[in-house]
């Protein structure tokens, strides 16, 4: 079953990837960022549309990049911001 395969692979993943497009996420997509916050995964969402996201989404990851993080970026992979992994539980609203 797809869901008994997705819930073994997020438990056995260092960390989750989440590629969003905005404010309006799969259902599928929420359950899993927050099946991996609930296993204390480090959580990075890269919303690819530049509009607003949800507050679940942003609050319950790790990091954060929106579109507008990368203007003018050449090699997307070499300028990610690279950031240790600190869950943050109390984390202001500020894409």
């Amino acid at each position: 079953m797809v869901f008994d395969k997705d819930v073994a692979a997020i438990d056995e993943c260092d960390f989750i990837v989440m590629i969003s497009d905005g404010r309006l996420s799969s259902a599928g997509t929420n359950w899993e960022q927050g099946y991996a916050y609930a296993k204390d995964k480090p959580i990075f969402v890269f919303q690819w549309a530049d509009c607003d996201t949800s507050l679940m989404t942003y609050c319950g990851c790790t990091r954060f990049l929106n579109l507008r993080d990368f203007a003018g970026a050449t090699n997307y992979i070499a300028e990610f911001p690279y950031e240790t992994y600190i869950r943050r539980k109390n984390r202001s609203y500020n894409p």
